[in-house]
């Protein structure tokens, strides 16, 4: 969804006419950003799950941060050293803007803070480094979460995961801007949401319930899927209700995925290429946008711009070599840490 948005739909807006089949393509993936707030609602719902398993378990911060930072530091920091050589080595004006424009202090993304002076300046800076707002949000939710699961009382976590729900909701009503879309506060309801889910799936005899109300489950996801058109369609002043109901679509989602396993959702998503897929989504995420650039301007001297079927060539070979590159960093780097992190045991 994510790669549809940001490969497709964006180069679209950049084009000289929006109309026919370019018009029809941007209207099918401009939705498409709404990707993220269903990555913030699986991470809740896994990251929660697996620390209410181990709550009581004495090694629970030593393990889980061990964990999260063999997972994630690796790649994010070569990727900075990446984007740190590339500034001394592309001159070219046009795409050194792109990639580069409006970046912020190291020190910002060193510390994933980036996502507040990204509020402050309303923009996310070059493409290179644009997507790690959503990696800061990540990393500041899971500077809380475990305390919150080991501290808090078993009985008021699903109230306080419910609250987040409202709270998102006045943040994006009251800062309607960029505060709203980069800041922890703004998406908090994705991402309690997901918490709420991996709660109510642990309680005794919940997922037995869950499996025998599928047809209520398909029947909210459709309703919610209908809605999502007309919640399209409001002026840009409500866009604020907009992550909510996404939220509660892909809640739906994920409840269907872990408890109707002959749901044909639950057949799709089990399918082998989709698995390959997310297993090296980190990777894709993270070189999407720079390897999309750089091959546009490789091959039409152009930032990444959709006009005609030649640019959407050029569009999916960017694509093509985002995931033979996220392969390769998988199976030779991010595996080897992803193993080693592995060794700290719960």
């Amino acid at each position: 969804m994510v790669l549809t948005r940001h490969l497709i739909s964006v180069p679209i807006e950049s084009a000289d006419q929006v109309t026919g089949w370019k018009f029809q393509l941007w209207n099918w993936t401009k939705l498409g950003g709404f990707g993220v707030d269903l990555f913030f609602v699986l991470s809740g719902f896994l990251i929660t799950r697996i620390l209410l398993e181990n709550q009581n378990s004495p090694r629970l911060f030593r393990a889980f941060y061990l964990r999260r930072c063999c997972r994630i530091l690796p790649l994010y920091f070569s990727l900075l050293v990446g984007v740190f050589l590339l500034r001394h080595f592309i001159h070219a004006d046009p795409l050194r803007r792109l990639l580069f424009e409006n970046q912020y202090s190291w020190a910002n993304y060193i510390t994933f803070t980036q996502n507040f002076v990204m509020a402050a300046g309303a923009t996310t800076g070059g493409l290179a480094l644009a997507v790690t707002w959503s990696l800061a949000v990540e990393e500041q939710f899971y500077l809380g979460l475990p305390c919150i699961i080991r501290f808090v009382p078993a009985r008021y976590l699903p109230w306080l995961f419910a609250s987040g729900i409202p709270w998102a909701l006045l943040v994006r009503f009251h800062w309607n801007d960029w505060r709203s879309r980069v800041w922890l506060p703004g998406h908090a309801d994705s991402l309690l949401a997901g918490c709420l889910l991996a709660w109510i799936c642990l309680q005794p005899g919940a997922l037995a319930w869950l499996q025998r109300q599928g047809r209520g489950l398909t029947t909210s996801l459709v309703i919610l899927g209908v809605g999502i058109f007309f919640i399209n369609q409001m002026p840009e002043y409500y866009v604020w209700i907009t992550d909510t109901w996404m939220t509660l679509f892909f809640g739906v989602l994920v409840l269907i995925a872990v408890s109707q396993h002959n749901h044909p959702i639950t057949k799709f998503l089990e399918l082998r290429w989709l698995g390959f897929l997310g297993m090296i989504s980190y990777g894709v995420y993270l070189l999407h946008f720079p390897v999309n650039g750089i091959v546009f301007w490789l091959l039409h001297k152009t930032t990444p711009v959709i006009n005609n079927t030649g640019d959407l060539a050029v569009t999916l070979l960017g694509l093509a070599l985002s995931l033979a590159l996220a392969t390769l960093s998988w199976f030779f780097f991010e595996k080897r840490w992803v193993k080693l992190g592995h060794q700290a045991k719960y």
